[in-house]
């Protein structure tokens, strides 16, 4: 079985990825063993549902639910993401416990903005992970507040420079 792949057919992963040495890989590897069965992709989308606050609609409409299940795949500690399943299936009274919360903050935190934080006790990874300039664009902050990535989303390059769709003119200040 393999591992699921951050970069597969569906992503566009930048340079800006950290990536861990062969060894490291090999030894995450194989705390993977059962991976297909340690989440789907529909299971993700519904714990992103409660954690984000956005529907199940609007997160596969950004067409990063695969990448961001493939990606906390190869990161989280398949026991910690069952921890967390079952916490946000009993209305998220446990979210508080230290691990627990840190995982949610970081699928968070992922949706949002899409970078991985460095969690807490993860001595190999020193900074945030930029999973790729997809992710930036279609992190969940633009939508909240109806705006477009800046330099990734329409109107475009250079709009700013006409005036507004529907206008007639303008007052010259």
């Amino acid at each position: 079985m393999s591992l699921p792949d951050a970069e597969g057919p569906s992503s566009t992963a930048t340079p800006e990825v950290e990536q861990s040495n062969d060894v490291e890989q090999s030894t995450e590897a194989e705390r993977f063993v059962d991976i297909e069965q340690f989440v789907d992709v529909h299971q993700f989308i519904e714990l992103s549902v409660t954690l984000t606050g956005f529907n199940a609609a609007e997160l596969i409409g950004t067409t990063m639910a695969g990448v961001y299940h493939a990606w906390v795949c190869q990161q989280v500690d398949p026991g910690l993401y069952t921890e967390l399943t079952a916490a946000s299936a009993d209305g998220c009274a446990e979210l508080d416990k230290g691990p627990v919360r840190e995982l949610a903050r970081s699928i968070c935190h992922l949706w949002y903005l899409g970078v991985w934080p460095c969690p807490d006790g993860h001595e190999h990874q020193t900074a945030p992970t930029v999973i790729s300039g997809r992710a930036y664009a279609q992190g969940l902050v633009w939508r909240s507040f109806g705006a477009h990535a800046p330099g990734a989303g329409a109107p475009g390059y250079g709009s700013w420079g006409e005036p507004p769709a529907g206008t007639t003119g303008g007052a010259e200040r």
